[in-house]
């Protein structure tokens, strides 16, 4: 929305006189556990990284881990962590490629992660499917009550 009058010859808005229209929904985001379609730009996935961004999550049925350096615990590429909003979460942009290897491409703030297909299984505060779902509050509850609810 614009807040202000375009009317005249040359009026111009400034960055306060612009903003989203709070009556409108917010953006869409892609949940771990959905159908990412191959080579195709995806809404963006939030991703919660108090445990680091070794495990991405699901998508299409499979497990996505990204290699981290030896020794580390809780690993977030530097690039990531300057964006880490306070609710420890990334926005990411997610492109999956399956020639010739499949890989998801997780990318922002300039750094982009390659993850793989893993037969592993997430760590439980990882993977909301595993241990529970994540609210944006921070809060959680298990699996059955999410379905349930």
């Amino acid at each position: 929305m614009v807040d202000v009058d375009l009317s005249r010859p040359g009026a111009v808005a400034g960055p306060d006189d612009v903003h989203a229209d709070p009556a409108l929904p917010g953006a869409d985001f892609l949940e771990s556990g959905e159908f990412i379609e191959p080579d195709f730009g995806n809404d963006p996935y939030r991703l919660f990284v108090h445990c680091g961004v070794e495990w991405l999550g699901r998508f299409n049925d499979v497990a996505w881990r990204t290699d981290v350096p030896d020794g580390t615990v809780d690993f977030i590429p530097k690039a990531w962590r300057e964006v880490v909003d306070e609710k420890q979460t990334i926005e990411l942009s997610l492109i999956l490629h399956i020639d010739p290897e499949p890989v998801i491409k997780a990318s922002a703030n300039g750094h982009t992660a390659i993850y793989r297909p893993t037969t592993e299984d997430p760590p439980a505060a990882t993977d909301p499917l595993v241990g529970g779902f994540q609210h944006e509050d921070g809060s959680r509850r298990s699996v059955v009550a999410w379905y349930l609810a």
